[in-house]
């Protein structure tokens, strides 16, 4: 097991974003995690799996590449760059078979080894305008 809140969020991130190991969201999120991502606000491992299996479903090549890993007491914040290509719905768009990169922050609070706070500040404009589905997935997420 990792031994510190850094390895506990490299660990989780690399794991279930890379490696597609998304039974690591049971063994590393605390059962009422909070979770702030830019489709909405959810609460639960079964949430953020359902999360994770919407940007993967969009994104099946979706690879993240992790700049840093800053820690301090219990907040771990990730600095991040992700690539991969439109092969299935997002929102409401049909694939548009475009190949996207953008960036983003995570901001992790954890608890006994547990991630309690997952907030994902994602370039959500680098992605809408790249796939120039800007309009039609804007208000996808203001009617969320």
């Amino acid at each position: 097991m990792p031994k510190s809140n850094k390895d506990v969020v490299a660990l989780y991130s690399k794991a279930v974003w890379n490696d597609r190991d998304l039974s690591v969201i049971d063994l590393l999120l605390a059962p009422d995690a909070k979770i702030h991502s830019p489709m909405k606000t959810i609460e639960g491992a079964e949430s953020m799996r359902e999360i994770v299996e919407k940007w993967l479903i969009a994104f099946p090549d979706l690879s993240i590449h992790w700049d840093e890993f800053v820690a301090e007491g219990d907040t771990v914040v990730s600095r991040w760059t992700a690539s991969g290509t439109h092969l299935g719905g997002f929102f409401d768009t049909k694939p548009t078979y475009k190949e996207v990169t953008y960036s983003g922050v995570t901001l992790y609070r954890l608890e006994k080894g547990k991630i309690t706070d997952y907030r994902a500040l994602v370039d959500m404009h680098a992605i809408l305008s790249q796939l120039e589905e800007y309009d039609s997935i804007q208000e996808a997420l203001e009617s969320e």
